[in-house]
C-alpha cells in the first residue's frame, strides 16, 4: 500500500512539472519570437527613415547645385547659319554661342574671335566675313595713312615728334643736336613753344633764325 502511494505521487509530480514546462517554455518562446519582430520591424523603420533622409539630403543638394545657374540671353549674327537670340546657362562661352546659332559659315574669319572668352546677358556677337575684315583693315591703314599726311602736309618738322633723320634736315641740325633735341623730349617733355628749341647746347638766336620757319610744334 505504501508503494503504491509512492508511485501516484511521483507520478503526480511528473505530470505537474510537464504542465509547467510546457506553459511557461511556449510563453517564453513567444516572447522571444515576439521581441524578434518588434526588434525587425524598429529595423525596418529606421532603415525607412534613414532612406527617406538620404533622398531629402540628395535633393537639397541637387537644388543648391543648380540655384546659381541663371539663364541668360544672347544675340548672334553675322556669319553663322542660323541667327537669332539663344538662351545659354550663365558662364557659356563664344564657342557654345556661335554652337546654338549653327556653326560659323565658310565665310566667316574664325581667328578674329576669341572663342574661349565668356559671354554675358544681352551681349551681342556679330561674326564678320574674311572678306570683310580685309576691307575694315585696309581702311584702318588708309585713315592712318592719310592722318599722317596731314601732319606733314605743311612741309614743316614738328619738333616735338621728328625721328633724328627728319631733325637732321634743319640748316645748322647735325646727328648730335638732333640727339640732344630728342633727350630733351624724354628729359622734359614736348616743346611748349618754338623758342624753347634754344635750350639745346649749340642751338641759339642764329640757328634758331634760320629754322623758326621750318618748324613747328
Amino acid at each position: 500500500m505504501k508503494k503504491e502511494i509512492i508511485i501516484t505521487f511521483a507520478i503526480t509530480c511528473v505530470t505537474v512539472l510537464c504542465i509547467c514546462w510546457f506553459k511557461f517554455g511556449k510563453d517564453n518562446s513567444d516572447l522571444h519570437t515576439a521581441n524578434l519582430s518588434q526588434e525587425a520591424s524598429l529595423g525596418k523603420e529606421v532603415d525607412s527613415k534613414e532612406a527617406i533622409s538620404s533622398d531629402l539630403s540628395h535633393d537639397s543638394d541637387s537644388s543648391n547645385q543648380n540655384e546659381g545657374l541663371e539663364d541668360i540671353k544672347i544675340y548672334v549674327c553675322g556669319a553663322v547659319k542660323n541667327p537669332g537670340v539663344y538662351e545659354l546657362s550663365d558662364g557659356s562661352r563664344v564657342s557654345d554661342a556661335v554652337d546654338m546659332a549653327g556653326g560659323f559659315l565658310k565665310s566667316a574669319a574664325k581667328n578674329y574671335y576669341n572663342l574661349a572668352e565668356y559671354v554675358k546677358d544681352a551681349q551681342k556677337i556679330y561674326i564678320i566675313t574674311k572678306k570683310k575684315l580685309k576691307k575694315e583693315k585696309k581702311k584702318e591703314k588708309e585713315l592712318i595713312g592719310d592722318h599722317k599726311t596731314s601732319e606733314n602736309s605743311s612741309g614743316k618738322v614738328n619738333i616735338n615728334t621728328a625721328a633724328k633723320e627728319e631733325l637732321m634736315t634743319l640748316p645748322g641740325v647735325g646727328e648730335k643736336k638732333a640727339q640732344d633735341i630728342i633727350n630733351y623730349r624724354t628729359e622734359n617733355g614736348q616743346f611748349s613753344s618754338l623758342e624753347d628749341i634754344m635750350n639745346i647746347s649749340g642751338i641759339k638766336e642764329g640757328v634758331f633764325g634760320s629754322i623758326k620757319d621750318m618748324i613747328t610744334i
